[in-house]
């Protein structure tokens, strides 16, 4: 962790605030999803292929999962986000409220876009579906979610919402 930290994350946050050289060239990161979130991504992408394949009992059966602690945990996360999003403005007030609102209806649009998915693939949709696309569209808006008014905020969502689901169904296992 603490070498993770020295090479990938500390240098991505010099480059992206107080100025550095991605902040030079006009990179905007309200709440920190580009330093924690695109890092985080690459380093569990890494670690992914590092470990490689799931070892299951049963070759070819993923283990289910259980619904409602996924639920709660993303219910939690959900609400956090409102505190970590809106509390990057570090005042109450407009900028704070706005962030809030951003950040939930991404949350919602990536989530009925990976339902819609579902749905149409599948026949029917999910709840861990749900979940994740309600994730994928909290870590999209919040590097933009102080700088961008709803409707751009549901074009973050549904545009992660989307880029999750292929994420997870198509290029994972291109991946492999």
């Amino acid at each position: 962790a603490v070498l993770w930290s020295l090479i990938c994350y500390y240098p991505m946050c010099h480059a992206v605030w107080g100025g550095g050289w991605l902040a030079q060239r006009g990179v905007l990161d309200f709440a920190g999803g580009i330093v924690i979130h695109a890092i985080a991504g690459v380093a569990s992408i890494v670690t992914a292929k590092m470990l490689g394949s799931r070892k299951t009992e049963s070759p070819g059966k993923q283990s289910e999962s259980n619904y409602p602690i996924a639920a709660a945990g993303a219910g939690l996360l959900w609400m956090g986000w409102f505190g970590f999003n809106a509390g990057s403005s570090l005042i109450a007030g407009g900028l704070a409220a706005n962030t809030l609102l951003v950040s939930h209806l991404a949350a919602a649009a990536g989530s009925v876009v990976w339902m819609a998915l579902d749905w149409t693939t599948g026949g029917k949709p999910t709840l861990l579906g749900i979940l994740n696309g309600a994730l994928s569209g909290l870590a999209g808006v919040t590097p933009a979610s102080g700088f961008v008014h709803a409707p751009s905020g549901v074009a973050i969502g549904a545009l992660c919402g989307l880029a999750s689901y292929y994420g997870v169904y198509v290029l994972k296992d291109k991946l492999k």
